[in-house]
């Protein structure tokens, strides 16, 4: 053999044996992406889970903000004169039930002369 054949001959060696170590580079570095991918995907699932979550909080969340501030919109309503009496004789008409209920009962069990 000539020089120029084992010249070439050695460099095709050469390019075969660093092609060898590029397969067995691309085939780990393969591997670790399919893991990286199947760990990528689990966290992803439970991002989505935790975000369907806060959606759903979030939305309760509102209806409850909008009931409590259709409750203090009626709270910071002025009274007019007239819902203030009307609350006013049933608090006292209340009282006056309750007073003379426990009148009666303690005139009928005969504690009263």
């Amino acid at each position: 053999m000539s020089d120029s054949t084992k010249i070439i001959v050695t460099l095709i060696n050469d390019m075969r044996d660093e092609q060898k170590e590029h397969a067995r580079n691309s085939a780990t570095h393969r591997e670790e992406t399919i893991k990286w991918q199947a760990q990528n995907d689990s966290r992803t699932e439970r991002i989505e889970v935790d975000l369907k979550e806060h959606k759903e909080g979030v939305i309760q969340n509102r209806s409850r903000i909008k009931i409590c501030e259709t409750d203090i919109n009626k709270i910071n309503q002025p009274l007019s004169a007239k819902q203030f009496f009307t609350k006013l004789v049933l608090i006292f008409g209340g009282i006056g039930t309750i007073a003379s209920a426990t009148y009666w009962a303690i005139k009928y069990l005969g504690m009263l002369k």
